[in-house]
C-alpha cells in the first residue's frame, strides 16, 4: 500500500504530464479500471446518450422510402379540390361570356335583317306575337318587290331556318309587358322564331321557371321548340329572341332573356329604347341607329 501511494503522489508530481495523463496513471495505480472506461467513453463521446443521439442522427439522414403520410395525402387532396373548383367557376364564366358574345353577335344580325326589310317595305313587320320572325323568312301576303319604285319584299332577310318553331303564351304584349309563360286565351303555337344559344329546358305553362318534364304532354309546356310542325319537341333548345315596339323606330328593341332564361325587362315598355335598362340578366339591342 505504501509503495502503491508513493507511486501515485510521484506520478501527480511528475512533471511534463497533462492532468488527463495523471488522472489515467492514478487509476490505473490503483487498480480501478471501470472509470478509466467511463473517462475513456466521455473523452470519445461514447455514453448512451451520445449513441442515442448518434442512432437519431442516422435515422434523420437515411432516405424515405416514397411512402406519404395521410396529413400529406390529405392536404394535397384538399390543394387539388380548391383548385378544381376555382377552374370550374372560371370556365363557367369564360363560358358564360362567350355564349353572351355568341348572342351579342346574333342580335346584330338581327337587326341587321331588319333594318333591310324596313329599307325594302318601309316599316319594320307588323307582327302576330314578339317572337315571330315569320315575315323575314318567307314572303306571304307581302307585297312583290317592284323594281320602279324600290318597295316590296325581296327577302328572305332571313336564313336560318334551323331553329324551327316554338309555343310561346299570349300573355306577352307586343309592347313588352307579361310574361312568356302565361296564357290568357291561347297560347301560339308554331311560331317561326330565332332561338339565342342559351341552351334551357321548356317551361310548364303558367310558371316562370318550372322545368317541363319530359314525359309531359306538348300543352303543358312553353318554349319548348320542334324543327317541324308535328315533330317531337326538343328536350333543351336557346329562348326565343323577342320582338318589342317595331311600330314605333325609337322604342323598337331586340330582346334576349340573357343565360337565366327569364323574361325581366318589362319595364322598358313604352319608354325610347335608349332609355332602358335591361332587368336582371337580359340583353337588350335598340333597332334605331
Amino acid at each position: 500500500m505504501p509503495a502503491a501511494t508513493s507511486l501515485t503522489r510521484s506520478s501527480l508530481n511528475s512533471p511534463g504530464k497533462s492532468s488527463d495523463q495523471r488522472s489515467r496513471s492514478s487509476l490505473v495505480a490503483s487498480g480501478n479500471k471501470r472509470p478509466c472506461r467511463a473517462a475513456f467513453a466521455v473523452r470519445h463521446g461514447r455514453t448512451r446518450s451520445g449513441k442515442r443521439r448518434k442512432q437519431l442522427r442516422e435515422l434523420n439522414s437515411e432516405p424515405r422510402n416514397g411512402a406519404f403520410t395521410i396529413l400529406e395525402l390529405l392536404v394535397v387532396a384538399t390543394i387539388l379540390a380548391i383548385t378544381a373548383g376555382a377552374l370550374i367557376v372560371a370556365l363557367g364564366s369564360t363560358q358564360t361570356a362567350a355564349t353572351t358574345g355568341v348572342a351579342t353577335a346574333e342580335m346584330a344580325n338581327l337587326r341587321n335583317a331588319l333594318s333591310r326589310y324596313r329599307r325594302d317595305l318601309g316599316s319594320f313587320p307588323t307582327l302576330d306575337n314578339p317572337a315571330d320572325f315569320s315575315k323575314l323568312y318567307v314572303q306571304g301576303s307581302q307585297p312583290t318587290w317592284v323594281i320602279d319604285v324600290a318597295r316590296g319584299w325581296r327577302g328572305p332577310y332571313l336564313t336560318r331556318l334551323g331553329e324551327g318553331l316554338v309555343d310561346i303564351g299570349d300573355d306577352l304584349e307586343p309592347s313588352g309587358t307579361g310574361v312568356p309563360t302565361s296564357v290568357t286565351s291561347s297560347p301560339h303555337l308554331d311560331v317561326r322564331s330565332v332561338a339565342d344559344p342559351f341552351i334551357h329546358w321548356p317551361i310548364r305553362t303558367g310558371t316562370s321557371a318550372t322545368r317541363c318534364a319530359d314525359t309531359e304532354p306538348d300543352t303543358n309546356c312553353l318554349l319548348d321548340w320542334r324543327s317541324q310542325a308535328g315533330d317531337t319537341r326538343h328536350r333543351r333548345w336557346g329562348r326565343p329572341y323577342l320582338l318589342f315596339e317595331l311600330d314605333r323606330v325609337e322604342r323598337a328593341r331586340i330582346v334576349s332573356m340573357g343565360p337565366n332564361g327569364l323574361y325581366e325587362t318589362q319595364a322598358c315598355a313604352g319608354i325610347n329604347c335608349n332609355e332602358c335598362s335591361p332587368g336582371g340578366d337580359d340583353l337588350v339591342l335598340c333597332l334605331a341607329q
